[in-house]
């Protein structure tokens, strides 16, 4: 299958678009549209760009790499992705009162912790060796990632308890609060 191939003819389909439409935004020939189209040729990443600010779509929707077709579309599932990492609750202390509690999911919390300990070692590393760290922090956890995004809800056994977090930010918060 030819991803990008595709997802341009459901665009033009979607859009109403011709070959001369979209020929005339990236001031190439509509021939050159009519290859792309037949997958004769690959949507050069020019192009690609042309057509992505235009119509609204991101270059992974574009390229097949996601089925999330606008950054508001990738707001929406960041905001869905971290209902699933934490809950605000109450607990009740020995004496009755209830008391507020973030929990968050433990996984995530190794992940910020990680991120944070590189963030606070930053300026004894230089760029090479951050990129290498983040990247390998970030290969660490991309299979949760994903399983977040695709899971249908927060599971709460899987869940830190923070009880003290005002004025904290949330990589403060999740770095160094009591648990």
């Amino acid at each position: 299958m030819n991803e990008p191939r595709e997802r341009l003819l459901l665009l033009m389909d979607e859009k109403n678009l011709t070959k001369g439409d979209i020929a005339k935004l990236c001031n190439i020939s509509p021939k050159v549209v009519q290859n792309f189209r037949s997958g004769i040729t690959s949507i050069p990443y020019d192009v690609a760009i042309q057509i992505a600010d235009k119509y609204n779509v991101t270059l992974d929707w574009l390229y097949g790499r996601t089925e999330t077709r606008t950054d508001s579309d990738t707001l929406v599932d960041i905001l869905l992705a971290l209902d699933k990492v934490f809950r605000f609750t109450h607990r009740r202390d020995i004496e009755g009162n209830y008391y507020p509690v973030l929990l968050v999911d433990k996984t995530f919390y190794n992940f910020i912790s990680e991120t944070h300990n590189l963030i606070t070692c930053r300026d004894d590393l230089d760029e090479v060796e951050i990129r290498y760290r983040r990247k390998k922090i970030f290969s660490k956890y991309r299979e949760y990632f994903n399983h977040i995004v695709n899971n249908a809800c927060f599971n709460e056994d899987q869940a830190l308890e923070i009880r003290d977090y005002e004025g904290l930010s949330i990589v403060d918060l999740l770095a160094t609060a009591a648990i």
